[in-house]
């Protein structure tokens, strides 16, 4: 191959990933006693919080029309969990 393009896409970089996770969960408000010797615990996680698009990797193949465009997205979307725990 003739140019300067580096050694297996070496010369392509990939847009930057970002996600933070968050929970609330056991925290004085979220316990319910139900009686002496009964709690229900309630918790909620979120996945990638802020929502924040993570993009793929550009496509390597130096000598196509598709060279260093991005396709895909990397990771999943914003996913949300609730969840009750009882313990006796």
């Amino acid at each position: 191959m003739w140019g300067n393009y580096g050694r297996n896409g070496g010369d392509l970089r990939s847009p930057g990933y970002f996600a933070a996770d968050m929970s609330l969960e056991k925290g004085f408000l979220f316990n319910f006693p139900l009686s002496q010797q009964t709690q229900l615990e309630f918790r909620w996680e979120m996945h990638n919080a802020f929502n924040a698009t993570n993009l793929g990797s550009p496509a390597s193949t130096a000598d196509s029309a598709v060279a260093g465009r991005v396709f895909g997205i990397d990771g999943d979307m914003r996913r949300m969990q609730f969840g009750l725990h009882s313990s006796f």
